[in-house]
């Protein structure tokens, strides 16, 4: 428990990331990312569970392209 790492899934999409399991990992917070990346992430027990991301095109004109991005992986903390 304890180990960090680093979501960096870049900045061509507005990301929207969830966990499935948040007694197992969270996301930390007051923690200084570089541009692109989602967030810092702490496993906290033994256990699995899953971490997925939605991209939405950034869309500031109000004509947006129809398209997301997905990403998952599961995690097994040991």
């Amino acid at each position: 428990m304890g180990q960090r790492f680093l979501l960096d899934l870049g900045s061509s999409a507005v990301w929207a990331v969830t966990i499935a399991d948040p007694h197992v990992l969270a996301q930390v917070s007051g923690v200084a990312l570089p541009p692109g990346a989602q967030g810092v992430f702490v496993a906290l027990a033994r256990g699995a569970t899953t971490l997925s991301a939605i991209g939405s095109p950034p869309c500031a004109s109000g004509i947006c392209p129809l398209y997301r991005i997905a990403f998952r992986v599961t995690l097994d903390v040991g």
